[in-house]
């Protein structure tokens, strides 16, 4: 069975959900898992799109980039 490839408004529902969890950035612990369960999708879908995010931002993006590839 192949992967299943999240919708671009799916993945911007989750990262908005992960940086209503953050805190100066931060997650607090549990975030991504109880995210990934809100959306079912997978926790390592969900840290993808914070890692996405967060090396968008640090590279200048305001407003922060999750298109994968």
């Amino acid at each position: 069975m192949g992967k299943r490839s999240v919708s671009e408004s799916a993945r911007y529902a989750i990262l908005h959900d992960l940086l209503k969890r953050s805190i100066d950035g931060e997650l607090a612990y549990g975030a991504q898992k109880a995210t990934a369960a809100t959306f079912g999708v997978h926790r390592q879908t969900v840290g993808s799109i914070w890692k996405l995010y967060n090396a968008s931002v640090a590279a200048g993006n305001v407003a922060g980039d999750i298109k994968c590839k």
